[in-house]
């Protein structure tokens, strides 16, 4: 899910990314067995279902939309990297 909202948010998204992003998301839903694992896709979710028009922008807008875009966003609001751990 991380690789995915990266490349939305970079403007690099596919246009079945949000369907994607759904489906994986209801399915760690199911198939979770702890309580943290249920409720860990429901950010996505909420963001899904509140700022699809946004999610669209950036699929449609493509590079130079989300650069338009993460240009007015201060530093540390940047692109979310996963640890190397």
């Amino acid at each position: 899910m991380l690789q995915i909202l990266n490349r939305v948010a970079r403007g690099r998204g596919e246009k079945g990314d949000t369907e994607r992003l759904r489906a994986i998301s209801k399915a760690m839903q199911k198939a979770s067995l702890c309580g943290l694992g249920q409720t860990a896709p429901n950010p996505v979710l909420s963001a899904l279902r509140y700022f699809e028009p946004e999610f669209k922008a950036y699929l449609e807008g493509g590079v130079s939309y989300a650069r338009k875009m993460n240009a007015n966003r201060p530093p540390e609001a940047s692109v979310a990297e996963p640890a190397n751990v």
